[in-house]
């Protein structure tokens, strides 16, 4: 099954009980692509915008993922399996979880984000501020950049607990890690 959101449409204040604040992906593909949007959505578990089992995603063409959040892991994308990619200047911008990866939990698969993405003012409660791996691989490149990220503990822009993470001609900036008072 293959799912297509497009041409300046928009997800708007979508929730759920489970995982995947306004999508689930589970042996299928979904794409936004050409300035569409996900914003003000919330998983009460994982992904706040989207949960990714397996599959493929694809998020292109200056779309975004807009002040989402997660109870748990992800504030944008929980990703457990599957290959995603963040392409032509598409942007996540004020991601937040109460875990780990403000903007990206990953657990598996393989995710990239490229051409001059951005994940921008990502927040996570424990670890990894903008992204946490912990399977997988996450890379970073081509002009793309994670930058004001903060975490309330270790990792203020990426945690890396035992997947590999790429950072090729891309930037990481005023990132901080933060101690509870």
């Amino acid at each position: 099954a293959t799912a297509t959101v497009a041409n300046g449409s928009r997800i708007i204040g979508s929730r759920s009980d489970l995982s995947g604040g306004a999508v689930y992906i589970e042996a299928s593909s979904f794409t936004m692509q050409n300035r569409s949007s996900i914003i003000g959505s919330h998983s009460q578990t994982q992904g706040g915008a989207i949960y990714m089992a397996s599959g493929s995603l694809t998020v292109a063409d200056r779309s975004s993922i807009i002040n989402t959040t997660s109870a748990l892991y992800g504030g944008a994308l929980q990703m457990s399996g599957g290959t995603a990619l963040v392409t032509n200047g598409s942007l996540i911008y004020r991601p937040k979880s109460q875990r780990s990866g403000g903007a990206i939990s990953q657990k598996g698969g393989s995710l990239t984000v490229t051409n001059g993405s951005a994940i921008v003012n990502a927040t996570s409660e424990n670890t990894g501020g903008a992204i946490y791996v912990e399977v997988g691989t996450f890379t970073l490149a081509n002009d793309s950049f994670i930058e004001n990220s903060t975490v309330w503990g270790q990792g203020s822009a990426i945690f890396n607990s035992g997947g590999i993470v790429i950072v090729s001609d891309s930037r990481i900036s005023r990132s901080f890690a933060r101690r509870r008072a």
